[in-house]
């Protein structure tokens, strides 16, 4: 039972993220994912 509930939270919080950013993961190619990930690293490699 705290198997499931830890997969439900990790899904619901991995959502709630992707809704914040604006980005889904799973409604793009993994080379979009890498794109949108090394864009993203680079953003905040830069703003530190």
């Amino acid at each position: 039972m705290a198997s499931a509930t830890a997969v439900y939270n990790y899904l619901m919080t991995t959502m709630q993220l992707e809704r914040v950013i604006g980005y889904f993961f799973l409604m793009n190619t993994d080379e979009r994912n890498q794109e949108f990930i090394q864009k993203a690293n680079q953003f905040i490699l830069n703003k530190n």
